[in-house]
């Protein structure tokens, strides 16, 4: 009877000190200096708990980093200016905080992040103006589910070949905008949902999606604007939506100046408005689903220049 309250203080104690190496406040590295003297400063921390940032120039080298496994906070690796790698960081396998890549100009890949199993929040990847392609991230073919996914404003990524393409639900949005010469999407083949929205946007080399066919449904969590795919001057077909049937609000093609042929057929529900506008090219719109809409569609400039426009949406645009 002695021996199991000592046992258990023990215990107790054990725990207590190995969470007292840890950091109990926000930590900030600015050096490459800082960087290698983690482990020192803090040995046997694997878990943070507070919010973490490697920012500044001169860092070059992550690896002093390898003993990190997780974060329930934030986790930030932004204005890196000579990173190259991101290597030590394979045995993080989750973020519950925002996670970023930002701002990292000499980063040309991702490897280093295939451990990642959960990124709870926000998963974004954004001005990284050397970024040529995405790999190394859920390179282990484990990442089904992220909070927010944002692949913005890294003017050199090309495409992003199956990278996402064990993602199956995201939580609330997609940002796929100003990805300057990304010509191919390719990924997200075993998406079913999107809870708030979806905006594919501005990415002016963008010549095809071969992405998506396996969504069902975006918006239905609620959001201002759904559904868009807009101002793309070289993407000709948009035809990767074959399952797509429930949009919670609203839903619009705008400003594709080379888009010919558009194909919707399972959409069967759009709780806002349709706006499709300024595409052109687009002399068809045969391809949508049969659908009410309770606001009717917003059709201008391409669609005045359609010769094969269903009757029912015409009828609509009264309304």
């Amino acid at each position: 009877m002695k021996t199991f309250p000592a046992l258990l203080l023990g215990i107790f104690w054990i725990c207590t000190a190995s969470n007292a190496q840890c950091p109990t406040g926000p930590v900030l590295l600015t050096t490459q200096t800082q960087v290698n003297a983690f482990p020192t400063n803090f040995p046997g921390c694997t878990y943070l708990n507070v919010r973490f940032e490697v920012a500044g120039s001169g860092i070059t080298d992550l690896t002093p980093l390898d003993q990190l496994t997780g974060s329930s906070n934030n986790f930030y690796i932004n204005f890196n200016p000579d990173l190259t790698s991101l290597s030590g960081l394979e045995n993080i396998t989750e973020v519950l905080g925002d996670l970023t890549i930002q701002a990292n100009h000499a980063l040309t890949n991702l490897q280093g992040l295939e451990g990642l199993v959960i990124a709870d929040r926000l998963l974004k990847v954004e001005n990284n103006n050397g970024l040529l392609s995405l790999d190394g991230l859920t390179a282990g073919g484990i990442l089904t589910n992220v909070g927010s996914l944002v692949v913005i404003e890294n003017d050199a990524l090309t495409d992003m070949w199956t990278v996402f393409d064990n993602l199956e639900t995201v939580d609330e949005y997609i940002l796929f905008n100003k990805n300057f010469s990304l010509t191919s999407i390719n990924t997200m083949n075993n998406l079913t949902s999107v809870g708030w929205y979806l905006s594919i946007e501005e990415n002016t080399a963008l010549t095809s999606l071969d992405a998506f066919n396996n969504l069902t449904e975006v918006g239905l969590l609620g959001a201002t604007w759904d559904f868009e795919v807009n101002k793309h001057p070289n993407l000709t077909t948009l035809n990767d939506f074959s399952n797509l049937s429930l949009i919670g609000k609203n839903f619009s093609i705008a400003n594709n100046m080379a888009l010919t042929e558009m194909s919707f057929p399972n959409l069967s529900s759009i709780g806002g408005f349709m706006a499709i506008t300024s595409n052109i090219a687009l002399t068809s719109l045969t391809g949508l689903g049969d659908f009410a809409l309770p606001n009717g569609p917003l059709l201008s400039r391409a669609t005045r220049r359609c010769r094969n426009v269903r009757r029912w949406v015409f009828a609509l645009i009264w309304i």
